[in-house]
């Protein structure tokens, strides 16, 4: 048969009633009896309506938003560098240019990484996306105008089988 007094009831009860003992300890501290009553649903927004014309709602909305945009900023990575270079290549700079993407693709798919900076013929220096075990690449904006060039190929496809 099993009692109570292992259970853990008195010592909660124990640590109620310091926590009690604290709360009193507090407020005669400021000359209290008992804490000021906030009433239910009282916000400090809701005094603000009055000074600045605005309600909760909109509040909570630019907090939403910018909660929003954050996250999205912090999840983002930089991929295109500030400003590309104005690629002009010469028929020998252009094989320098695949010797080098090659060799650098090589050393960050051996240190495992997925993305390198390598120099492109249209955009200049930029991110270069690793593909196929690391056997291929591609410039991130070229990926990039390369897949919405598929995407709306696909929405002029789908707009025209609904017609």
């Amino acid at each position: 048969m099993h009692t109570n007094l292992d259970h853990d009831v008195f010592i909660k009860k124990g640590k109620s009633i310091a926590l009690a003992q604290q709360v009193d300890d507090f407020l005669k501290a400021q000359g209290k009896s008992e804490p000021d009553q906030i009433p239910f649903g009282h916000s400090e927004l809701s005094s603000k309506k009055n000074e600045y014309g605005r309600t909760a709602q909109t509040t909570m909305r630019e907090i939403m938003f910018s909660a929003v945009r954050e996250s999205q900023t912090a999840k983002q990575k930089t991929r295109v560098i500030d400003k590309p270079a104005e690629p002009t290549y010469s028929p020998d700079v252009s094989e320098n240019r695949v010797l080098f993407n090659r060799h650098a693709r090589e050393q960050a798919w051996e240190k495992g990484k997925k993305e390198f900076i390598g120099r492109c013929k249209k955009h200049g220096e930029q991110t270069f996306v690793i593909r196929k075990q690391g056997k291929d690449h591609l410039c991130c904006v070229c990926k990039k105008a390369f897949t919405k060039a598929q995407n709306d190929k696909i929405a002029k496809f789908k707009k025209g089988i609904s017609v």
